[in-house]
């Protein structure tokens, strides 16, 4: 057993368990995870997960600094003209991503490309606290149980059902809170 990957998937559950409660805690807890999974996607040549993570110390950085203003990003849904924008960002960035990837002998360069983007938006939205997040975090976490099997990341593989029960917990519950503010 690795213990980076070990003290990597424990961080980053606590983490994970933190923004579906809605506390501003799960950043800086965040940016540790990211710093490990880094080193540990590094050793394991998943080059498109090790950008990832440099992309979520950015955007754990911008959520932390978001999330200290709650008057201002209340939990809440998106407009259909951002969904429609939502799903033309995610292709673009899935391209842009399978394009740079195929650059580094990538080993699962599809999956790969699609779950970074899926992840970078789900991230994106995460940060203006929008309850479509959880959609992007369960479709990627559900790639993910894949990704990191047939990598032989098994413990980060099983790491991500649990992550899938909280992104589908994240999801009913931002879904009660707006319910609650209304």
């Amino acid at each position: 057993m690795n213990p980076l990957e070990i003290l990597s998937v424990i961080t980053s559950l606590i983490s994970v368990f933190l923004v579906v409660k809605n506390n501003i805690w799960a950043w800086p807890l965040g940016i540790v995870s990211n710093l490990l999974y880094l080193i540990l996607f590094y050793q394991t040549h998943i080059w498109g997960n090790l950008i990832l993570q440099i992309v979520f110390i950015g955007q754990s950085i911008y959520c932390w600094y978001n999330w200290n203003k709650p008057d201002d990003h209340k939990i809440s849904w998106m407009n259909k003209s951002d969904r429609y924008k939502s799903i033309a960002i995610l292709l673009v960035i899935s391209y842009v991503m399978y394009f740079f990837l195929s650059y580094f002998n990538e080993k699962s360069l599809y999956l790969d490309a699609f779950t970074t983007a899926l992840c970078i938006s789900g991230m994106f939205y995460l940060s203006k606290r929008k309850i479509e997040n959880w959609i992007f975090w369960v479709t990627a976490d559900t790639l993910f149980i894949f990704l990191f099997f047939i990598n032989g990341l098994y413990i980060l593989s099983a790491s991500y059902l649990v992550f899938l029960g909280l992104a589908t917990s994240g999801f009913l519950k931002w879904k009660n809170i707006k319910n609650e503010q209304n």
